[in-house]
């Protein structure tokens, strides 16, 4: 099976730019129920610059005491995206996010954001190959654990 196959659209996703300012995006994210929002280029609505989480707005700016109404997503967002080509097989996209612990994959066609694979999505029709992907999540995470 495909990625395409499993893939939420880029349509059905809530997107920002990365000059919108972070409550806009915890309002877009409890709107759409979800905790990432990719970002995308002011310039060229369909290219991909990065990823904004949850965890990015309460770890990167409000933990740190940032004025949220001023705070732009460009400074907090993460630029360096894992990303996937919708015509990959899904055991490859259950792999990489395996070995990079990674819950989602942005998938890019020609640079072009075209859906996000979650986990849940490879789950509800790939039970095999999402819990392969688990097992390297939390592999990864007791490794890090023991570190510390």
């Amino acid at each position: 099976m495909r990625i395409r196959d499993l893939m939420t659209e880029k349509g059905k996703l809530a997107c920002v730019t990365s000059v919108a300012f972070l409550p806009e995006v915890a309002q877009r994210m409890q709107e759409a129920d979800t905790g990432v929002i990719p970002v995308l280029d002011a310039q060229h609505p369909d290219k991909l610059v990065g990823i904004i989480t949850d965890r990015d707005i309460a770890v990167r700016a409000v933990a740190k005491g940032v004025d949220l109404k001023n705070a732009k997503v460009q400074d907090f967002m993460t630029q360096d995206v894992n990303c996937i080509s919708p015509d990959v097989d899904t055991l490859d996209a259950a792999r990489l996010m395996a070995e990079k612990q990674l819950h989602r994959l942005c998938v890019v066609d020609n640079e072009k954001l075209v859906g996000i694979l979650s986990l849940g999505d490879l789950a509800e029709t790939e039970i095999d190959r999402a819990e392969h992907a688990l097992k390297g999540i939390s592999h990864g995470a007791k490794v890090e654990q023991k570190k510390q």
